[in-house]
């Protein structure tokens, strides 16, 4: 259920179609969750791919002296942003507290929405999350090493994700409450995260089971 369309579509169009099956429903979207009936949070609830979803904090940046700007989402770029926050992630059954995943969760929606537009990544500035997500060499889990993504991308389709063991439908429909509150989010990103390592040992700050930092090669 997208929100008041208040400004001009933005550069949104996903390259990447998903697959859409009967699990797929329109996400509830940021805090508007009282004005849907989800029976059951644990279950995950897609966007809508033929809906547009507004950006709480419009993403503008200047390439060769041309201003662009984001000012929504497309619903197949909301759900891969959940699908690799999903992949990219620590699981409910890590040991992790809540609040742990949460806070995980969180940072690396950060990441790829910090991504968006920004310079100093291979491939180029990109418009959308699909493009920042298959950026060679950036995000694993989604391109891999080999050319294939990861099990947990390849299967959180929204065809697929229903056949999922409960645990993981649990921490896909997380991911997707969770990219629906920071897309919306006046405030924009919660992090200036740029880029992230799995594990607690190393560079960056810990949040959950993962490393996260701001790389200053990486900016709009």
């Amino acid at each position: 259920m997208p929100g008041p369309q208040q400004q001009q579509r933005g550069v949104t169009e996903s390259r990447v179609q998903a697959g859409v099956g009967q699990s797929s429903l329109a996400q509830d979207f940021g805090s508007n969750a009282a004005n849907q009936r989800v029976t059951d949070p644990d279950v995950p609830q897609f966007f809508d791919p033929g809906e547009t979803y507004p950006l709480g904090q419009a993403i503008t940046w200047t390439s060769r002296g041309r201003e662009r700007t984001v000012t929504e989402l497309s619903g197949n770029d909301m759900n891969e942003l959940a699908r690799a926050c999903y992949a990219e992630t620590s699981g409910g059954l890590s040991g992790l507290s809540e609040e742990e995943l949460e806070s995980e969760r969180r940072a690396m929606v950060s990441v790829i929405l910090n991504r968006l537009g920004a310079a100093g990544v291979r491939g180029g500035r990109q418009d959308t999350i699909a493009g920042v997500l298959r950026a060679p060499h950036q995000f694993e889990s989604v391109t891999g090493f080999d050319g294939g993504p990861s099990a947990k991308f390849a299967d959180s389709t929204p065809g697929q994700a229903g056949d999922l063991p409960r645990a993981e439908q649990a921490d896909i429909a997380s991911c997707l409450r969770i990219a629906g509150d920071v897309v919306a989010s006046p405030e924009g990103a919660p992090h200036d995260y740029t880029s992230n390592r799995a594990g607690t040992r190393g560079r960056g700050t810990v949040e959950g089971g993962s490393r996260f930092w701001r790389d200053n090669a990486i900016e709009r």
